[in-house]
């Protein structure tokens, strides 16, 4: 199935289940940083990110759990042989859906890509800035968490990005999952 196909029906079944969703808690499950020997503060003002992520969702009743795990490797821009910072953390979605309905593991799968990951995202990019900020970097901007759009629509677009629920990964700053 073509990666826009595969989108849109994402996004279908992710929209039978948001209705009936509250987000209840957000939890650090583990957190890992490292800065490289060459990483010094001047070669982290020109560092280009390479992103990724990966999710998982069960449920339990009316609970929901999601466990969203995310990446980043710095690398100096001039030289991507040199790594400047390795991040990496799992976080923990808790929701409660408002009724008992049984959900199918492709609507626990897409529900994990797009929804858990956009709920996550801005707790992501937090932990990067005072992360990196901690470690003496200057301060590297995690982009905006976009849902890829299906090819129609993009070619309309003039915007050019392509990055959220089905990110492209051959582009450094991109997310994958």
């Amino acid at each position: 199935m073509p990666k826009s196909s595969r989108n849109i029906s994402r996004l279908k079944l992710v929209a039978q289940i948001t209705p009936h969703v509250e987000i209840d808690d957000v939890r650090l499950l583990r957190l890992s940083a490292r800065l490289y020997a060459n990483g010094d503060a001047d070669a982290g003002r020109k560092v280009r990110l390479h992103l990724s992520t990966s999710s998982h969702c069960c449920q339990v009743g009316t609970k929901l759990a999601a466990e969203v795990r995310f990446g980043m490797r710095g690398v100096q821009e001039q030289d991507a042989t040199k790594r400047v910072v390795n991040l990496s953390a799992v976080l923990e979605l808790s929701y409660r859906l408002s009724k008992e309905i049984e959900l199918t593991p492709q609507q626990l799968r897409a529900f994990g890509k797009v929804n858990a990951l956009y709920n996550a995202w801005p707790y992501w990019r937090e932990i990067v800035q005072t992360t990196v900020a901690r470690m003496g970097l200057p301060r590297l901007i995690v982009p905006v968490f976009r849902v890829a759009r299906p090819k129609m629509e993009q070619a309309r677009s003039n915007e050019g990005t392509n990055s959220g629920a089905s990110p492209r990964q051959d582009e450094p700053g991109n997310i994958t999952s």
